[in-house]
């Protein structure tokens, strides 16, 4: 007789009646829930499966402590694989659940400090617009010089900053909104209605008046695909005010109120890069945005969350 069929009859000289019973049942359930069959004695038989797995469970755990664990030699041999092997995959497991986290950490602030760095770069064009501003010559119109100052500065930067728009005016209200009634500058991200833009307002006192140069980039899909190449596929996804019934939707709580997600802003053209080995898995992240929020009824909001969702890989 082959040792395989000497250890079937041996598994079937052990099985007594309630195992025949109880493995009849759990196949039985098994089938009604493979087959979605529904109905009382179905479901009465999916119960009883799940009563007869438990017992043959407890069946094999012994069967399989009197096959295996046959000495007190192999006992303590197992004994200590547990004790070595178990911290090691637990110190293990909480590297990697650390390095996930660091790395989200590092993809977030990757994220914020490229959009701070094109925040920064409109605020020094608009400090830089000011000082042309004010040493203006005699002979040259205002309406010319702005318009000639606006041309440099796109020269410059459309490629870092693109769909720029530079505008000059007198009216000082969006700047009070967005920064106080007595601020002369103001630069961060503000969400106009259902639009997000990167913007930098700077007042020009000049000859007894204020004038204003005005600085927009919009967030927008093709803006997305040009910041933090080191990340994957990014989406921005701005949010609105909870009203109930209004939308429905994830409920974001923030300490300023409720929020569901409005309009996304999805990344063109970003795919994640290829892993370099198979433990280089994507890392998901979702970080948070601060926006000033200016509605179209003149409702400003100095901090309304915009959500940033993408993805990394450690090995990038």
């Amino acid at each position: 007789m082959t040792p395989f069929r000497a250890s079937l009859k041996e598994v079937w000289n052990r099985l007594t009646w309630p195992d025949l019973v109880s493995t009849a049942v759990a196949a039985g359930g098994l089938l009604a829930a493979l087959f979605g069959l529904q109905g009382g004695p179905f479901n009465f038989l999916k119960y009883l499966a799940v009563v007869a797995s438990v017992y043959l469970l407890f069946r094999l755990i012994g069967w399989w402590r009197d096959r295996l664990l046959w000495s007190l030699r192999n006992r303590l041999i197992v004994a200590y694989l547990f004790i070595a092997v178990v911290p090691f995959l637990s110190i293990v497991t909480l590297a990697v659940l650390a390095g996930r986290i660091l790395y989200s950490q590092l993809g977030a602030y990757l994220l914020h400090e490229d959009l701070q760095q094109r925040i920064a770069m409109i605020a020094d064009i608009s400090e830089h617009i000011a000082a042309a501003h004010a040493t203006l010559p005699k002979g040259i119109g205002e309406e010319e010089s702005e318009r000639v100052l606006a041309a440099q500065s796109h020269s410059v930067h459309d490629r870092e900053l693109p769909k720029l728009n530079i505008a000059f005016s007198d009216d000082a209200s969006l700047l009070g909104k967005v920064a106080g009634p007595a601020a002369l500058s103001f630069a961060g991200i503000v969400q106009e209605g259902d639009r997000l833009f990167l913007m930098s307002i700077r007042a020009m006192p000049e000859h007894g008046r204020i004038r204003l140069v005005t600085l927009r980039v919009p967030v927008t899909a093709d803006f997305l695909s040009g910041i933090a190449p080191d990340l994957g596929a990014i989406q921005l996804t701005l949010m609105e005010k909870y009203v109930p019934g209004a939308r429905q939707g994830i409920i974001y709580p923030t300490a300023n109120g409720q929020y569901v997600m409005a309009s996304p802003i999805v990344a063109r053209n970003r795919s994640l890069q290829p892993p370099m080995i198979w433990i280089d898995v994507p890392v998901e992240v979702v970080s948070r945005l601060d926006s000033v929020y200016v509605g179209k009824d003149g409702t400003v909001e100095p901090l309304r969350p915009v959500l940033a969702v993408f993805n990394a890989r450690p090995s990038q």
